[in-house]
């Protein structure tokens, strides 16, 4: 061999090696990673970040602001903060009765004072109801401690602020399901995005050489807090609703932004939901309670036995509304999660624990205008321009009642508001006085209150 081929051959494996590195250095996908399973190595994220950088390797990717979507102070926030507890007050006070500074001395026409007319109206709007509330709770955390990287813990604060940059979403977020307001494809939305987080993985460099040949996990929750009602042993059922309780209580100790001028803190545990408008929460938890609850619907569904023109549809339609209405009045909206007002599900929020350990949490409410919104951030795409009908698969319910093919009756796939009159609708506002209340406390859902004070007013006139 002579020495221009041994040249020649030299030349091509600095090349190869050369390529190979920068190869290695600009790979977002590594298919050679130890301790990950072939079937899922494909899914697995690695992303490599700069440790004398003030910003990830790749900055563009993370969204802007991301850790102000939950703060309702922010100028740009879609949101509104409720404290329950504030708000039940409020209610109780306004419009259940007038409070005197003495309540204790305040008693009704049966000699029950006002602590006990209080009792009383937490009952009936469901707030002693033990299957609410429902929540949702997703967290995710890096794992600094595995084998290699001990020499290195000085460096763990500096590591965990840009896994938190690059991953732009809390450490902790818990939502609270209002029933019949978007709320599973909220929690598909968090599964999904708990496993879109705990795919990635992390590769520290130092002026472009690698920190460590391990790599950093992330690892990712989803975990439902709920009342084990229907089957389950008493041990069970007591079991889940001490673990509810206990995550409530731990969220009053998260860090809070009291004012607009506090940088909102990454690190707190951002508690949400969702609201709609009671009138469209009403047709729909009808369809869908209607459709498991067959004393309710052998009570309330009106169908002809004759073959049905629009005419006499739109009476059966109304017979059954006018049968609903009536009925929750009569059976506090059978104690169903789904009927009871949006306002019940903050039940524990408002520190009512039965001892003297409570404390009002503040709640980042949002409207159902801005259901998108919420699951584009969810989901990542906070920032992009994301079309509803991108969404449909999410914003719809996989057995949405509202459809004749997963509806129980034609009558209650079409039930609307167009079906009822003004008495009836004054009705439903009754029945959910409570919910327009909150959204007029909050700010939120202003066609939906301003229609419900024409109905009353309405009344009134004729009266």
């Amino acid at each position: 061999m002579t020495s221009d081929h041994l040249e020649r051959c030299l030349l091509w494996l600095i090349l190869y090696a050369i390529i190979v590195a920068t190869v290695v250095k600009n790979a977002k996908l590594v298919t050679d990673l130890p301790d990950i399973h072939p079937s899922t190595r494909s899914k697995i994220h690695v992303v490599h970040l700069l440790m004398n950088s003030s910003t990830s390797k790749y900055a563009d990717d993370v969204p802007q602001n991301y850790d102000s979507f939950f703060d309702c102070h922010h100028e740009k926030s879609s949101c509104r903060y409720l404290k329950p507890g504030e708000f039940y007050q409020h209610y109780f006070s306004s419009s259940v009765r007038s409070l005197a500074n003495d309540t204790s001395s305040i008693e009704d026409t049966q000699g029950n004072s006002a602590s006990e007319q209080l009792l009383e109206w937490r009952g009936e709007i469901g707030l002693e109801n033990e299957n609410m509330p429902a929540l949702t709770s997703l967290s995710w955390w890096s794992d600094l401690n595995v084998s290699g990287l001990n020499a290195l813990k000085s460096n763990n604060q500096l590591r965990e602020r840009k896994i938190e940059e690059y991953i732009a979403f809390p450490r902790n977020l818990t939502y609270i399901h209002v029933h019949k307001c978007g709320g599973t494809s909220i929690q598909s939305a968090l599964s999904r995005r708990a496993t879109q987080i705990g795919n990635i993985r992390f590769l520290f460099q130092t002026n472009e050489q690698l920190e460590d040949s391990d790599t950093i996990k992330i690892q990712a929750d989803v975990h439902h807090y709920k009342h084990s009602y229907g089957g389950g042993s008493l041990r069970k059922k007591e079991r889940w609703d001490m673990q509810r309780l206990n995550h409530i209580k731990a969220l009053k100790h998260r860090p809070m932004n009291r004012t607009p001028e506090v940088q909102y803190d990454r690190t707190a545990f951002p508690i949400f939901t969702i609201l709609r408008d009671p009138i469209e929460r009403f047709f729909s938890a009808v369809q869908q309670v209607m459709h498991y609850n067959v004393d309710f619907r052998a009570k309330c569904l009106r169908e002809p036995f004759t073959p049905m023109n629009e005419k006499l549809a739109k009476a059966s339609r109304r017979e059954t509304i006018q049968c609903a209405i009536d009925d929750m009045k009569e059976t506090h909206y059978r104690r169903d999660v789904h009927l009871l007002p949006m306002s019940a599900h903050f039940r524990l929020l408002d520190g009512n624990f039965g001892d003297k350990s409570g404390k009002d949490i503040p709640v980042s409410v949002f409207y159902t205008d801005y259901l998108t919104e919420v699951l584009n951030y969810i989901s990542g795409a906070d920032g992009k321009t994301v079309e509803r009908s991108n969404l449909q698969s999410t914003v719809i319910h996989a057995r949405d009642r509202t459809s004749e093919a997963y509806a129980t009756s034609p009558i209650l796939a079409k039930l609307s508001i167009d079906d009822c009159s003004d008495a009836m609708l004054q009705k439903i506002c009754y029945l959910y006085d409570i919910d327009f209340s909150l959204l007029k406390w909050l700010d939120l859902g202003e066609n939906a209150v301003d229609r419900c004070n024409t109905y009353s007013r309405r009344k009134e006139t004729s009266e």
